[in-house]
């Protein structure tokens, strides 16, 4: 599995496991309920386009180290 899929992984199960700790109370209520839709906190446009701007830039980050390790190759094969 590539570096970036498992970081990827990694940030999803941080932030699953942050929204079970909010949605639990401080863990008083034993069963959270999972989703943006029961969250008190507000979800906007604003906050949707800033976790699409976050995606994409680790993906744009993911391709430039890959042009960019390719390009190195390249150059000291001759």
């Amino acid at each position: 599995m590539s570096p970036y899929a498992l970081l990827g992984l990694s940030v999803l199960f941080e932030v699953f496991g942050d929204t079970c700790m909010k949605l639990s109370e401080g863990f008083k209520r034993k069963v959270p309920i999972i989703g943006i839709i029961f969250w008190n906190d507000p979800f906007s446009i604003v906050v949707g386009i800033g976790m699409i701007a976050v995606v994409a830039g680790i993906a744009l980050l993911s391709k430039g180290t890959q042009e960019a390790e390719e390009a190195e190759l390249a150059c000291e094969q001759g």
